[in-house]
């Protein structure tokens, strides 16, 4: 940089304050401040993707080109007037520096380094592959999930080879099962593997050390007697304090609504769930309301006189009841701990096989072995010696990334070439728009760096880009009131001023602008109600003057955003989304997959009919029944008539034998991008794997839901996308749908919990996180509350994400939810749209429609037919189901009665599930055996249980047309959990609830069927019975 410009400078740039600009224009002033046409090489530009690598490069040389044409000289562009200004220098100096940089750019390109993370450290690991260890030549695996579940596969074929491993699997099935949870284990495992590709999680998985299973199993068994013990302990106190209530002629009418007796009570007999849920503390503490004042004055003074040792009882209990919980936590996550180290055994030998590296190993690999090298040294290794440093997106850079490079910036900093100058570093970003913590991203890092921390011996200085050059006038005054009303509602202080101070912009000239919030009744606010409101909302931006190229849709999660599609593809409205670019949904695809599939199992019908049924469609057949039928009768000399050999089919090459298909059942009528890039897919396929029909299947299952086109420029058609996708990214209309996100919502969270190593032998625990954890111990509370916090930040984030991505228009739609009398929930995005229009005097419970602005014409004109491109068709096949693994079965369970009470167990539960009233037996017993979940030499066996369960007197009621059945229905309770009963029979708001099981009985059993009818009671049913009907020899009805 010149003279002037700091070393050390920190840009803190809101959505839209023109980063890309600034970062290029910081960039041009170094290539351009001097006559060395080769500063260039001297420069390491960092991001985080190959769009933002495109991006700045693109901007970087276009701007030289545009510098170096005379044309510039006549009517200078604002970025050459700014640099000529900045660096001192006549137009005619800048412009032919701008023509030499340019010139040694493009025949040295490979210095010009602007690149991702990931491949600068790819480079630095290639350059000291020796030094590590490393083979010279070894690959860098991209597709972390599919190596990881490589590995969980091969641990868990080892099942039944290796005792104690075999039994740690089985244990966990079945824990799984008695839970109401597939027993298929792998994707736990998956899960608990993921932790070895996070940065964040390697600390705590390195203090394992090299624990081997017995080390866990001893520990399991160490702290399941803690449990018992302790929960004597806690039942014995209990019971004693009941004999002293006794012992003073005391009971639960001597206690205000029999609170304080019932407390003790509910100790005594084990029923430790909710005890703390009351005000009874408080009651204890301060001496008051504990009884009524009705009671005598003896009772009175008897029980103020146990209060003190009643007090001191109630709180030993209360640390001991959440030491048991703590010790339940602790137990419930060991087994998938346990099995860390024998996954991350069998990935490391996969990597040594497959000479492969995880480009997720990168940083750890970096930080141990190279960031503490002297600075000097690495640059003789890579041969290149950086001066100056730019950082983009830094609120993304995670804590190891960081710390690896801190060196080599350091260096540039605070040394001086022989010339006497010194290097700089430029960073850039927004705490706001960090929403990628999951993936280690952490936006602490940056909120410390550019309030006080500075890990460099040379003085910094932070500035922020003050002006919205995006959007209109209106949306950023919207975004500018409604960020900072709701930064009140951040707990903590820091998080809490990022939107408080820091999220005010400027507007620009951009006048106009309009914003519009759109409240669905709560009881109405599905799927359907949302699709139709922004159907309706696309219509408006259309009348308008809007193209449907100028409208993007956002939504939180891929659910809703499918939901959003198809119901928009059945109305005909065409768009550009993750899930409609994907191989899978294309139908020719869809039907080559399924020849390949018959072709490896050529007596399955169900793949036949799926053949036959896309023929028929294809070659638009009016009687497509009769098709189908006549093809099923000898369906080997169906596919002779239309030119197809399934002999020939098997035996070719796999690229030859889809070309072959492709050929013969004509699917290739045009040129097809889809088509185009199957074959690139099976081609790359075959470089890597062994090629066969079979293997290439097991492949597909795996990559799917992930292989897809990239969407042709210039597509009249709206763009669906998630928030977190849209990022960077900006569109003239933005539609916002399902805007009333959990704050708080979390599937299945973890923590890591500090242990006392001489008790429990291990440093760290992994928790389930959950509000309990906050009465643990007051480390539970600082790690409890601390994770809390950065939720918060991270779904305030994303909000903020989605409502700046809009240049003109912004719809959010969100429902109305409001309680009883009257108030908003603040725990949902819902809530505070609602709090914030309250703030203004604008909220009115009878109105559903606000908006900011006035609306007016469009941004750009409407596209007309004649240069509308073609769009790509959308075929929406909605699978939620996971596919069917057969490695749990094929391992651990082989030969076990363990199994047959699974598969059994199972077996009822899936065709129960389908089954409504007893006059729909025989149909899904057909079903079950077409769909393959049923054999045929179980059918009499499973039909005779089945009836004879239905004709039960007790429930023969409940399969009648008497009643509505909801079968596997979900209920969400008011803490964001997810319950889901077996059969809810229900008739005028009264219910019975029935769940099935196999096996013995359990207390856990009947907790869930209670948790389930309160959560019913909570959404006003009336609950009748609550069955739970064990499914075996006989049928056994317990009522609970």
């Amino acid at each position: 940089m010149n003279a002037t410009s700091p070393q050390f400078l920190i840009y803190n740039a809101s959505a839209g304050s023109g980063k890309t600009f600034t970062l290029v224009k910081n960039y041009l002033k170094i290539l351009l401040g001097s006559n060395n046409t080769d500063t260039f090489k001297q420069v390491l530009a960092i991001t985080f993707t190959n769009k933002a690598v495109a991006e700045m490069k693109t901007r970087v040389v276009s701007n030289l080109e545009e510098f170096a044409s005379k044309a510039c000289l006549e009517e200078p562009s604002d970025m050459f007037t700014a640099l000529a200004t900045e660096l001192n220098l006549d137009n005619i100096t800048l412009h032919t520096r701008a023509s030499k940089v340019l010139e040694r750019i493009l025949h040295n390109y490979a210095f010009f380094d602007i690149v991702t993370i990931d491949k600068f450290n790819h480079r630095l690991l290639r350059t000291f592959a020796f030094d590590l260890k490393l083979p010279s030549n070894f690959e860098v695996a991209l597709d972390t999930d599919m190596i990881l579940q490589q590995a969980v596969d091969n641990l868990v074929y080892q099942a039944g080879n290796e005792e104690l491993l075999t039994k740690t699997l089985i244990d966990f099935a079945l824990e799984k099962a008695d839970d109401d949870k597939s027993w298929d284990i792998t994707r736990d495992l998956n899960q608990i593997g993921k932790l070895l590709m996070n940065e964040v999680h390697l600390e705590h998985i390195h203090e394992l050390g090299d624990r081997s299973l017995k080390d866990f199993a001893d520990l399991t068994r160490q702290i399941k007697k803690l449990r018992n013990t302790l929960r004597d302990e806690i039942i014995k106190k209990g019971e004693e304090v009941l004999a002293l209530l006794h012992k003073n002629n005391l009971d639960a009418r001597c206690f205000s609504r029999g609170t304080l007796y019932n407390h003790f009570k509910k100790i005594s007999q084990g029923e430790l769930d909710k005890l703390y849920e009351n005000k009874l503390e408080d009651s204890l503490s301060e001496n008051k309301s504990l009884y009524p004042k009705s009671v005598s004055e003896d009772i009175a003074t008897t029980i103020d006189g146990l209060v003190s040792v009643l007090y001191e009882t109630f709180l030993a209990i209360k640390k001991q009841v959440y030491h048991l919980d703590f010790l339940d936590n602790f137990y419930k996550n060991l087994v998938p701990l346990s099995l860390l180290n024998a996954i991350n055994q069998e990935l490391e030998k996969l990597k040594e096989q497959e000479n492969i590296l995880l480009i997720s190993d990168f940083n750890e690999i970096i930080s141990k072995a190279i960031a503490n090298q002297p600075a000097p040294f690495i640059y003789e290794r890579i041969g290149e010696k950086y001066k100056h440093y730019f950082a983009d997106e830094f609120q993304d850079t995670s804590e190891m990334q960081w710390k690896n490079i801190q060196p080599l910036i350091a260096n540039a900093l605070e040394s001086e070439s022989l010339a006497g100058k010194k290097g700089s570093l430029l960073i850039v970003g927004d705490a706001k728009q960090a929403i990628y913590r999951w993936r280690g991203g952490k936006a602490e890092q940056f909120i410390e760096l550019y309030n006080c921390h500075n890990p460099f011996q040379v003085e910094k200085q932070v500035e922020n880009l003050p002006k919205n050059y995006r959007s209109y006038t209106e949306v950023v005054n919207f975004n500018n009131s409604f960020f900072r009303h709701v930064s009140q509602h951040l707990n903590k202080p820091e998080y809490r001023d990022l939107f408080e101070t820091k999220s005010h912009q400027e507007t620009n000239q951009k006048k106009g602008g309009y914003v519009s919030l759109t409240f669905l009744e709560k009881e109405t606010s599905d799927n359907e109600a949302y699709c139709e409101a922004t159907l309706e909302t696309i219509k408006s931006v259309q009348a308008k003057g809007y193209s449907l190229k100028d409208i993007c849709i956002l939504t939180r999660k891929k659910k809703e955003g499918l939901a959003i599609a198809h119901f928009l593809s059945e109305h005909n409205i065409p768009i550009i989304s993750s899930e409609s670019l994907l191989l899978k949904n294309d139908i020719r695809i869809d039907f080559i997959i399924n020849l390949m599939q018959f072709s490896v199992v050529p007596e399955n019908k169900e793949t036949q009919v799926r053949l036959l049924h896309y023929l028929a469609q294809k070659k638009e057949v009016s009687n497509q029944h009769g098709y189908i039928i006549e093809g099923l009768k000898d369906f080997n000399s169906f596919l002779s008539g239309e030119g197809f050999s399934s002999n020939e089919f098997s035996e070719l090459p796999l690229l030859n034998a889809i070309s072959y298909a492709i050929s013969s059942f004509k699917l290739n009528n045009s040129s097809d991008a889809y088509l185009q890039y199957f074959l690139d897919v099976i081609l790359e396929f075959n470089q890597q794997n062994s090629g066969s029909i079979t293997d290439f299947l097991a492949y597909w299952e795996k990559k799917k839901d992930v292989l897809s086109i990239i969407a042709p420029e210039g597509l009249n058609a709206i763009q669906l996308m998630t928030v977190h996708k849209s990022k960077g990214l900006e569109f003239p209309v933005v539609i916002y749908p399902f805007a009333h996100s959990n704050i708080y919502e979390e599937i299945d969270p973890k923590i890591w919990y500090p242990l006392n190593e001489d008790i429990f032998g291990i440093k760290t625990a992994l928790l389930s996180k959950n509000k309990k954890m906050a009465s643990y111990s007051e480390l539970g509370e600082a790690l409890y509350t601390d994770d809390h916090t950065k939720l918060e930040l991270d779904q305030f984030n994303v909000l903020y994400v989605a409502l700046t991505r809009a240049v003109k228009e912004l719809h959010i739609i969100t429902r109305k939810d409001l309680s009883r009398n009257g108030e908003e929930s603040l725990s949902y995005f819902s809530g505070l749209f609602i709090n914030f229009l309250k703030s203004t005097g604008k909220w009115s419970d009878e109105q559903c429609y606000y908006s900011f602005g006035t609306t007016d014409e469009a941004l750009s004109e409407k596209v007309s037919a004649e240069n509308n491109h073609p769009v790509i068709p959308f075929n929406v096949h909605a699978t939620y189901q996971s596919s069917l693994k057969l490695v749990t079965k094929a391992g651990s369970l082989w030969e076990t009665h363990q199994q047959e009470a699974i598969e059994r167990g199972n077996l009822y539960h899936n065709l129960l599930a389908e089954i409504k009233y007893a006059s729909q037996l025989e149909e899904v017993i057909q079903e079950g055996l077409l769909t393959g979940i049923l054999r045929e030499e179980e059918q009499e066996m499973v039909k005779h249980q089945l009836k004879r369960l239905m004709e039960h007197p007790i429930l023969e009621p409940y399969y009648s047309h008497e009643y509505t059945i909801l079968n596997e229905r979900e209920i969400y309770t008011s803490d964001g959990k997810s319950l889901r009963p077996d059969r809810i029979v229900i008739k005028h708001q009264k219910v019975i609830l029935i769940d099935y099981k196999t096996g013995s009985m359990s207390n856990r059993y009947i907790n869930q069927l209670n948790t389930y009818a309160n959560a019913l009671i909570s959404i006003g049913y009336e609950v009748e019975k609550k069955l739970i009907v064990f499914i075996d020899k006989e049928v056994e009805i317990i009522e609970v």
